[in-house]
């Protein structure tokens, strides 16, 4: 497979990485549902064990996952062999600069948080794509409050 597109700058993800990082302090396992592309969603995992300890796994969240790469501790992208791999890794790209966007994608298609995969009630929740107390969470209770 061809691999020429990974990324030889370190800290490309630093931003994401950082955000998951706030949501440490309150959540054991952050998590991230995006909208990405037409079809395909991703789940983005802070992990906590394995062969990439506190790195982000980015799977197609199903049950039988599909790895698409990992975020490592330096915020490089870190691909695995899947032939999506190339398409995520360009969706995340776009990720870092339209997140709300993205993240009120994955709620306007699911009707749920993207967060904690909740049912959004409320028409400030709707409106964002995430509910409060996840807006406080990530610390983003901000934007939730200002939508």
């Amino acid at each position: 497979m061809e691999r020429d597109y990974i990324p030889n700058d370190i800290g490309e993800f630093n931003r994401l990485l950082k955000f998951f990082n706030d949501a440490s302090d309150t959540l054991k396992y952050p998590r991230m549902r995006l909208q990405l592309g037409d079809y395909k969603f991703a789940v983005l995992v802070r992990v906590a064990k394995g062969k990439f300890p506190g790195s982000i796994r980015i799977t197609d969240g199903d049950d039988n996952s599909i790895l698409f790469g990992f975020i490592g501790l330096n915020g490089q992208w870190m691909p695995t062999h899947h032939k999506l791999s190339r398409w995520v890794y360009k969706e995340l790209k776009k990720l870092l600069n339209s997140t709300p966007s993205k993240l009120k994608a994955y709620s306007d298609i699911w009707s749920k948080c993207c967060f904690c995969n909740k049912d959004l009630t409320d028409d400030n929740s709707i409106k964002v794509g995430y509910g409060e107390t996840c807006s406080k969470n990530w610390k983003i209770h901000n934007q939730w409050k200002r939508k």
